[in-house]
């Protein structure tokens, strides 16, 4: 099989060609794997937990009590922002420095489609909103002033505490998030049964336009957060 891919004038000479026609037209310095690699994780069908989504559990109690969550939520959105300015410093190895080029692509929502799913970037630059679940309520947290300025953690720690306040106030929701662990065929159902009201609409977009999401349900002990 060999011998006759290789043969002059045959499959292998026309499937170099072709891929060295593909690789001329890629714009600048792009991977010629990207379109592949997109193609074959975004027409996944099945359930994305745990195969796909990563996930940060926090234990307060083990990482500084409660004004742990406010300094990670901080920390996080400073470090977006030098990502997005082009200002982080790059992590530099034996043989040179590191493309930092991959954390641009950290923060967007992944949307279910019919044949496959689409990313939604978020702009890293700021200002920063995080979409907060609750006790199946959702709550939209920013993390930055009208003029763009991050918030200090004390702010953002009673933000968090009335957030669940509020939620505790209020009869348990169906959890709309549920929909995201089902396939993807299931998912983009139900989001588009969602989308066909307008409540419904300006909701699911002010979750899947925030930077990340953080679940302050209770885990495995009642002082463990998950973003």
């Amino acid at each position: 099989a060999l011998a006759e891919l290789g043969k002059g004038g045959g499959n292998g000479e026309k499937l170099h060609r072709a891929l060295l026609e593909y690789r001329a037209a890629l714009p600048g310095n792009a991977s010629w794997l990207r379109p592949f690699w997109d193609d074959m994780y975004m027409s996944w069908r099945e359930m994305l937990p745990v195969n796909m989504n990563y996930i940060l559990r926090l234990d307060s109690e083990r990482w500084g009590g409660k004004a742990a969550l406010p300094r990670l939520l901080r920390s996080l959105s400073a470090l977006f922002r030098q990502a997005g300015s082009g200002l982080l410093t790059p992590e530099a190895t034996k043989s040179g420095c590191l493309s930092m080029d991959q954390l641009l692509s950290c923060a967007y929502t992944r949307i279910p489609g019919r044949h496959g799913d689409f990313l939604r970037m978020v702009p890293m630059s700021g200002p920063h909103n995080i979409a907060v679940s609750c006790r199946g309520r959702w709550f939209i947290l920013q993390l930055a002033d009208s003029s763009g300025r991050m918030l200090p953690e004390s702010d953002l720690a009673t933000a968090l505490e009335d957030i669940r306040k509020q939620a505790a106030a209020l009869p348990p929701a169906p959890s709309v998030s549920a929909f995201t662990s089902a396939d993807r065929d299931s998912a983009c159902a139900a989001r588009n049964e969602l989308q066909r009201n307008e409540l419904n609409r300006h909701g699911l977009s002010a979750v899947e336009n925030s930077l990340f999401a953080l679940c302050l349900d209770d885990g495995h002990s009642s002082d463990e957060d998950c973003i």
